[in-house]
């Protein structure tokens, strides 16, 4: 996930290619992927970290059963887990905050092939291929900074006649770094879900 000066493991990350730009912002088309989520509590933020982190087998043994050869039982020993890129932030549907992190495409590119989680908090889900539209900068991030990157790429979209906004207004936060990276050493990202549009 990035050690304390920053570097990023490409190989660890949701698999993207960039199909267009417009000034700072990539439109980006991601392939399918496999997320593991967990709610956010507000009082105690760094729990949800902590849930999906022992999921994984960073902290402790994994608290999930691994898929046996025909990946239709989960009655497998714990699978330790790669720690991957980015940590995702965003607010759902409901207007819940959730938190996520990305299985490796790698290991896990569907979700019949995850380990099952033993904590009801966590939860598996399959993302389809998306494009989003997306800037990446660096330096601590703060819930205004990434609330005003975000609307300068709805700006970019809304003003783009070959791009739609997918969600509304609505964004995310992908993170690359540890929590122990330098401050001006992380990266950062703000994602904004679109739909391509035929012209």
């Amino acid at each position: 996930m990035g050690s304390v000066f920053g570097s990023i493991k490409e190989e660890e990350s949701a698999r993207f290619e960039v199909v267009g730009l417009d000034g700072d912002v990539e439109i980006r088309q991601y392939h399918a992927m496999v997320v593991a989520e967990t709610e956010i509590d507000p009082a105690d933020t760094s729990a949800a970290f902590t849930t999906l982190a022992s999921y994984y087998g960073v902290i402790g043994s994994p608290a999930n059963r691994g898929k046996l050869r025909n990946e239709r039982s989960s009655a497998g020993p714990p699978v330790s887990i790669d720690m991957t890129v980015p940590v995702l932030r965003s607010v759902n549907a409901s207007g819940v905050p959730v938190m996520a992190f990305v299985l490796s495409p790698r290991r896990f590119p569907t979700l019949s092939r995850a380990p099952t989680p033993t904590s009801e908090k966590v939860t598996l889900r399959e993302v389809d291929e998306h494009y989003r539209a997306v800037i990446r900068y660096t330096g601590a991030s703060t819930y205004q900074k990434d609330r005003d990157v975000a609307r300068v790429i709805i700006d970019a979209v809304r003003k783009n006649p070959r791009v739609e906004l997918a969600n509304g207004t609505r964004f995310s936060r992908a993170s690359f770094n540890s929590p122990f990276s330098l401050p001006f050493w992380r990266t950062n990202e703000v994602h904004v879900d679109i739909n391509l549009v035929d012209l």
